[in-house]
């Protein structure tokens, strides 16, 4: 089984497959922002890298150490540096229109630089977007 978090196409950004299991929230602004799924036993971290309050939204999911996972949890700890610590290595970035996933990617280190698998994903949603556009102007053609 691979390290990395599950995806499926049409999933909400904190619950990507129907196989996740909900974990803590950490974060929300009128949607979980940061938080923390199971999916097979293993627990990631999930968390809102951009467009918050968008109809667009980049996402990130990392596997969380036991260790991480605990820092999270505690209040003697910074969060920030708890989110930090638990925001290193591999993990898979996706993109989220209207609240559903429906373009992700692996990436082998979210340390290092992103722009072409940013590029990728945006590439995707602006195919959905070109897509949803073609469908409402064949609707009201008919309408």
């Amino acid at each position: 089984m691979s390290d990395l978090a599950e995806i499926a196409e049409g999933g909400r950004p904190w619950i990507p497959t129907e196989t996740s299991v909900p974990g803590e929230i950490l974060h929300r602004y009128n949607m979980p922002l940061v938080g923390v799924i199971e999916q097979h036993g293993v627990r990631y971290l999930f968390q809102c890298w951009g467009g918050e309050v968008e109809r667009a939204n980049l996402w990130l999911y990392t596997r969380l150490t036991e260790k991480q996972d605990r820092l999270l949890g505690e209040e003697a700890h910074p969060f920030d540096d708890a989110l930090e610590e638990a925001t290193r290595g591999e993990g898979v970035l996706a993109v989220a229109l209207d609240g559903r996933i429906v373009a992700w990617e692996p990436v082998p280190d979210v340390a290092g630089p992103l722009a072409g698998i940013v590029d990728l994903l945006t590439d995707r949603a602006l195919t959905v977007l070109r897509e949803e556009s073609r469908a409402v102007e064949g609707l009201r053609a008919t309408a």
